[in-house]
């Protein structure tokens, strides 16, 4: 008892400590954050308790693969040295990929509870950044550093609001199926989007506005629960009306150039449009002149002996930097990995599989904006729907060995039967 509470608690300390990306600790030219320090002790706690082994699964060969590729481009790169670092930061989050898998592997229950107190996590942590921002800051948007207003690393934020939005959103959803919705969390869908609404990130708006549209269509299916839609959207205007004129002016000004389908953490609203596609004729031109292999790991920035910002699209810069090669298995992962995590939300509803399933395809869907492959939470994600996956399959293979056992001492049972009735005879 007392290890399973002990257990219960490092992943509701797991949930809530995930969106808090910027407590970290650096060392040397990397840094851990707080929830990646948290769930590799959780895991390896797990693992040795429950004397477990690593191994690799037959599905997991693809990242292998694909950290085989980025390696031999990084023997040609235009910055041997800004790609090794980039490299072995890769190579760290798959082999915590491997481990967590591990880990949580017939210990499934406890992702639940990540999921869940990670919603809890990003409320607390965006009211405190709105309190900084808004009130302290007196600025009209939120950002991610407490030192002074700014908005860079917006991006970094954005993508964080992304998965865990996605564990929101599964959990009304859930709850609304098994009709056990309760008001709390319909508000704290609200309140929380209002927030992400003022993070004025248009890639985020975008990916949010998917996920509204689920729960709206959702609603309307479940006619009973009509006036719990109208309740969320009038709590959204209500507080949107009651915001000071200052932040939705901004709001209005930022979103209205939604158009562009673009989001900066490093330009000017007005000069944003232009940057993403002077970014994106260089990835062509790179990829242009490296189709098949690529420029090298690393070179993006560095390529033809000038200077310039990263990407801000994960497609982009797998393609321009491994070429089709390289772009080709990161696609099949990404193809293998949504295909999992729909085939489990089809075997079971519950709220893991649709938090996983919601969360991968928004992640999918912003790594057009950012460059987050070789991050932390998108590797996590990766792990947990392959373990639900791997549990699924194990049921099924019981099941259907339960099956056949089933047929075969009826067709024992039948023949015994029958030999005994000709005995009779």
């Amino acid at each position: 008892m007392k290890k399973d509470t002990l257990n219960l608690n490092l992943a509701k300390l797991c949930g809530l400590a995930l969106p808090f990306i910027t407590l970290r600790w650096n060392l040397f030219s990397f840094s851990f954050t707080l929830f990646l320090i948290i769930i590799s002790f959780f895991s390896v706690y797990l693992i040795v308790k429950m004397r477990k082994t690593i191994y690799i699964h037959k599905c997991d060969i693809i990242y292998i693969i694909f950290l085989i590729i980025a390696l031999f481009s990084l023997l040609y790169s235009e910055s041997a040295s800004y790609g090794l670092t980039r490299y072995i930061k890769l190579l760290i989050v798959v082999i915590l990929y491997f481990i967590y898998k591990n880990a949580f592997y017939k210990q499934s229950k406890y992702i639940s509870i990540i999921l869940k107190y990670s919603i809890y996590g990003m409320t607390i942590m965006l009211t405190y950044l709105a309190y900084i921002y808004l009130i302290k800051f007196d600025v009209n948007y939120i950002g991610l550093s407490t030192a002074y207003p700014t908005r860079e690393s917006r991006n970094s934020l954005s993508f964080v609001i992304v998965i865990i939005f996605g564990f929101l959103v599964s959990d009304v959803l859930i709850s609304l199926r098994n009709g056990n919705l309760s008001f709390f969390k319909i508000l704290l869908l609200g309140y929380n989007f209002i927030l992400s609404i003022i993070v004025q990130s248009r890639a985020l708006f975008l990916i949010i506005l998917f996920y509204l549209v689920i729960v709206l269509i959702t609603f309307i299916k479940k006619q009973k629960q009509l006036r719990t839609m109208f309740a969320l959207i009038i709590i959204i205007f209500a507080v949107f009306i009651f915001l000071p004129n200052s932040i939705k002016s901004s709001i209005n000004d930022r979103f209205s150039t939604l158009a562009t389908f673009f989001d900066d953490d490093y330009v000017e609203v007005n000069n944003s449009l232009s940057a993403r596609s002077e970014l994106l004729i260089r990835g062509y031109e790179i990829f242009k002149e490296n189709t098949f292999f690529g420029s090298g790991f690393g070179s993006f920035m560095f390529y033809g002996g000038i200077n310039s910002q990263i990407s801000h699209n994960d497609y982009l810069l797998v393609l321009s930097e491994q070429g089709l090669v390289g772009f080709t298995v990161f696609i099949i992962m990404l193809f293998i990995s949504v295909f999992y995590s729909i085939k489990n939300f089809v075997y079971r509803k519950n709220f893991a599989n649709l938090s996983l399933l919601l969360s991968l395809f928004g992640v999918v869907i912003y790594f057009l904006f950012i460059n987050a492959y070789d991050n932390i939470l998108f590797w996590v994600i990766l792990s947990f729907i392959s373990v639900n996956y791997q549990e699924n399959s194990l049921k099924n293979h019981e099941i259907e060995n339960l099956y056949n056992l089933n047929l075969n001492l009826l067709e024992i049972s039948y023949e015994n039967n029958w030999f005994k009735g000709n005995t009779k005879c």
